[in-house]
This record gives C-alpha cells, sequence and structure tokens, in this order.
C-alpha cells in the first residue's frame, strides 16, 4: 500500500484517508501530462497489482474509473494521475515520495499548446468523418 513504508501509525492513517479522497476529486484525475508539475515516472504494470487493490479498499475509485475510463482519460492517464497524487501529497507532507524536478514552465505551456493542438486536430478529423458520411 502506498502509506506502508510510512513509520507512524498517524501518517499511515493520514495518507490512506487522502488516497480515498481522490477518488471524490476527479478534476485531478483527468489531468493530461502537461498539467503536472513535476516529473513522474509512471509506469502501468508496475502499479497494476496496486490499483486493483486499492478499487476494492475504495469502491468510489472503482466507480470513477468506469466512469472516466476510456471516454475522458486513457487507463494510462487516470491511473499515473492517481498515483502522481498521492506521490505530490507524500512530498507535501515531507515523507520519502517518486517525484522528481519541478517541470520547466516553458515546456509545460509548449506541451499544453501541443495538447490543445493534437485535441483540436482530432476533432477536426471527427468533423470531415462526418460530413463524409
Amino acid at each position: 500500500m502506498p502509506w506502508a513504508d510510512l513509520d507512524r501509525e498517524e501518517d499511515k492513517n493520514n495518507l490512506e484517508k487522502e488516497c480515498k479522497s481522490l477518488s471524490k476529486k476527479e478534476d485531478l484525475l483527468l489531468k493530461l501530462r502537461p498539467h503536472l508539475e513535476y516529473q513522474f515516472d509512471f509506469d502501468l504494470d508496475k502499479y497494476t497489482f496496486l490499483a486493483i487493490v486499492l478499487s476494492v479498499v475504495d469502491k468510489r475509485l472503482n466507480e470513477v474509473y468506469i466512469r472516466l475510463v476510456p471516454d475522458e482519460v486513457s487507463e494510462f492517464e487516470f491511473w499515473r494521475n492517481y498515483f502522481y497524487h498521492i506521490e505530490l501529497h507524500k512530498m507535501k507532507s515531507g515523507w520519502t515520495h517518486k517525484l522528481g524536478d519541478p517541470v520547466n514552465e516553458a515546456a509545460r505551456e509548449a506541451a499544453v499548446q501541443e495538447e490543445l493542438k493534437r485535441a483540436h486536430d482530432e476533432i477536426e478529423a471527427l468533423k470531415q468523418n462526418e460530413l463524409a458520411d
């Protein structure tokens, strides 16, 4: 569990509570990579078992997953965002975390613009397909 490496019971309870509260914050689970403030090397294969266990522990998390994936975000994005915010909470609490350096603001803005352009192009392609039909 994300709180397993914490020593104090109070800290473990705090992080468990934070993990469960994330399922109530859908906006945090919808973020795209350019919106993240810190580097986070996320490998879904390494987190799959933990994601399954946490979905059992927090029934709302499973419900939110079903509601958002794949229509709003990919499975990868959903879980990356979920675990990113757990790591962010750990960092802000002064605990050991897996976040890297802050993302350069200019690079982040460029990535956001690139993502917006990609979304716009995708919408235009869908419109063209509808017109062709």
